[in-house]
């Protein structure tokens, strides 16, 4: 539970604060975007691991704390662009934001402090599989949380996503029955490497 209390405390400060945020909530399965604490948008998320970078043939651990910290100066890449199209006449409707702002099946976050957040649809998800593990085998230095989303729901995000981002992890609200604190399990994303 402390873990959870320290977790808001980080939120309390981040809605003081006259910026966007995210907060991926474990326990609810959502990435939600936010200012001053209001709730702006909140996107549904299939699956979250944690990835750590590869050394070899092996993976460097996380920092203990990596859950616990607020990650700033949120970067998409790559970054939204126009798709320019033909020159139409006055009388035609303009594009939607889909057709002018496509967005890519795999893209990222990069934030200052060195964490990376990737997001996935699920096409880029399973078009992953042993050679796109392979391709990072001796690659990346960042740490990664992966978030899957549908299609429509990442696109959404991707067009959306303000420059200069901050986000957080609100771990996983312990069971009361289970009788475990959330402080002797703080990993609150399936971890792997990635």
């Amino acid at each position: 539970m402390a873990a959870c209390n320290a977790a808001l405390e980080r939120e309390l400060a981040l809605a003081a604060a006259d910026s966007f945020y995210l907060v991926l909530d474990l326990s609810a399965s959502e990435l939600v975007l936010k200012r001053k604490g209001a709730i702006l948008q909140t996107y549904l998320v299939h699956g979250s691991e944690l990835g750590t970078p590869r050394r070899g043939f092996g993976s460097a651990k996380p920092a203990a704390s990596w859950w616990a910290s607020v990650w700033t100066e949120g970067r998409t890449r790559p970054p939204l662009a126009a798709v320019q199209g033909p020159q139409e006449d006055e009388t035609a409707l303009p594009p939607t934001p889909e057709e002018a702002y496509p967005a890519p099946d795999a893209w990222r976050v990069d934030f200052r402090e060195g964490l990376t957040l990737e997001v996935l649809t699920p096409q880029a998800d399973r078009g992953r599989g042993l050679f796109g593990g392979l391709a990072t085998l001796f690659g990346g230095s960042r740490p990664r949380i992966r978030l899957t989303m549908e299609t429509e729901i990442a696109g959404r995000l991707y067009r959306g996503l303000p420059p200069g981002i901050a986000f957080l992890v609100r771990p996983r609200v312990p069971r009361e029955a289970s009788g475990r604190d959330s402080a002797a399990n703080p990993s609150p994303v399936s971890r792997t490497s990635l």
